[in-house]
């Protein structure tokens, strides 16, 4: 039983993390320790933070992002926008630091998600 309620709460986690992304709307991957966005979607917070595709993430309100980290320092990111927080953002674009702030301003992670992951009903 313990097993299957890790495994739960692994499974819980990851489905919490992948729909944190989808709000920040980036896809990724990992370059010699650091997170290259591959993608930045339209509507997303990293657009919203002015972040785009090629840019190296450094930090997140001064936490170190690695590949390791991303997740963890993702979903306390998206908790402090929950609770009308601005986050800061350190990346590297063209080897030029970009110090970037995602103002909160009554965001919701909720309502943020991009309109790719949206779909209508018609």
């Amino acid at each position: 039983q313990i097993q299957v309620q890790a495994q739960y709460l692994a499974n819980a986690h990851t489905q919490d993390a992948e729909r944190i992304k989808q709000a920040w709307g980036i896809r990724i991957s990992a370059v010699q320790g650091w997170i290259k966005l591959t993608h930045v979607l339209d509507g997303g917070l990293a657009q919203q933070a002015g972040l785009a595709a090629g840019d190296y993430i450094a930090s997140i309100d001064r936490e170190r992002v690695t590949p390791n980290r991303l997740n963890q320092i993702l979903v306390a990111a998206s908790q402090a926008l929950n609770t009308g927080e601005d986050v800061q953002i350190q990346a590297y674009r063209h080897e030029t630091l970009l110090e970037l702030v995602l103002e909160a301003d009554g965001l919701s992670i909720q309502e943020s998600l991009p309109a790719q992951y949206c779909i209508t009903v018609q």
